[in-house]
């Protein structure tokens, strides 16, 4: 279990915080699933969580999720958050927590000790926070305090800081808490230069972050005909909708955009021409090869025979068997700056 999950629930099970009673209005900020949860009125309890994974997990012990900030609800009794790794996002994510608390009202914050958990303190004492304690185990810290007289110009300064921006000197739209938010990532401009102006027909876009690879590929080939952009974030998703509907020219090609854990099966993705992606390889600080293997089995199950998957990955990453056994073909494009590029036919008819 994450460490800070285990954490941030010690002050209840210590007693030095009583249980919330059913009659409380909670929220969970970055919400994961967690056996101690289940001591917590489902009626009382809203989850924000914006990664598929967490969500479908939290989903099947019978919790309702949002995605956005507008479902949170106002005049919290208590706020609990799971910051992410990013700074801007954590103190923004912090900050809509304290502003929806009614006066008075109880926020909890964990993080383990390396991904923020230390700076945990400073954060809700510079919001205006008072009664502040915590505690530390599991390599973490959990600390909490009161909403009482809280600093409005700092809880917007950094709320504004965590929404969404333009970058790349205004060629998208972007927020704090997605990968490589603010950057081009390396291993998908190797891709798009290795992937021909050719493309044609249904394709999709395997974690599509904010949608660079999706409009790269839309904009050099003009016979796509359909394009689905998935990612496991929730925040990703709608930015690439944003950024890909505003291109020109695509009033022929059919666009869709699905929140999806592409590690599991995804039903409606059958016979596609062309698939696209750089799957991620680390899931927190761990790298996970497993996350690549399971993007290439359900790209495998969506492409048509003779349907073609583009992939750029960590050159370390050991994906070429996994590629040749789920296709039949797999053949290296390029190796160079620490990545590989592969191109797999499906010789497959699922």
């Amino acid at each position: 279990m994450n460490g800070a999950t285990d954490t941030l629930f010690i002050p209840f099970k210590s007693g030095r915080l009583a249980w919330p009673d059913p009659a409380s209005r909670i929220c969970f900020f970055g919400a994961q699933p967690h056996e101690d949860l289940l001591r917590f009125d489902k009626s009382a309890l809203t989850l924000l969580q914006y990664f598929k994974p967490y969500a479908a997990a939290l989903e099947a012990q019978g919790f309702a999720v949002c995605t956005t900030l507008e479902d949170v609800p106002e005049a919290l009794d208590i706020a609990l958050v799971l910051p992410s790794k990013s700074r801007l996002d954590s103190e923004s994510m912090i900050a809509a927590a304290l502003r929806a608390l009614k006066p008075g009202g109880m926020i909890l914050c964990a993080a383990g000790n390396k991904e923020g958990g230390t700076r945990l303190a400073k954060i809700l004492q510079h919001f205006g926070v008072t009664e502040i304690e915590n505690v530390s185990a599991n390599k973490a810290r959990t600390v909490w305090g009161r909403a009482e007289t809280l600093d409005s110009a700092a809880l917007s300064q950094a709320i504004r800081q965590g929404n969404t921006q333009i970058v790349l000197d205004g060629r998208f739209h972007s927020m704090p808490g997605l990968f490589g938010w603010d950057k081009i990532d390396k291993g998908s401009e190797i891709l798009l230069r290795n992937i021909p102006q050719t493309l044609r027909g249904k394709g999709a876009d395997f974690g599509c972050g904010y949608g660079f690879l999706a409009c790269g590929i839309l904009e050099s080939s003009p016979d796509i005909t359909g394009l689905t952009c998935l990612d496991a974030e929730a925040r990703a998703v709608r930015l690439c909708e944003k950024n890909v509907c505003a291109m020109p020219n695509t009033a022929n090609c059919t666009l869709s955009f699905r929140w999806e854990d592409l590690t599991k099966p995804v039903s409606g993705l059958e016979k596609l021409d062309f698939i696209v992606m750089n799957p991620p390889f680390h899931e927190g600080r761990k790298s996970d090869p497993d996350i690549g293997l399971a993007f290439i089995e359900t790209a495998a199950r969506s492409l048509k025979q003779g349907g073609e998957l583009w992939m750029v990955a960590n050159a370390a990453l050991p994906y070429e068997k996994a590629l040749e056994r789920q296709s039949g073909q797999c053949e290296k494009l390029y190796e160079g700056q620490g990545f590989k590029v592969f191109l797999a036919r499906n010789s497959r008819n699922y």
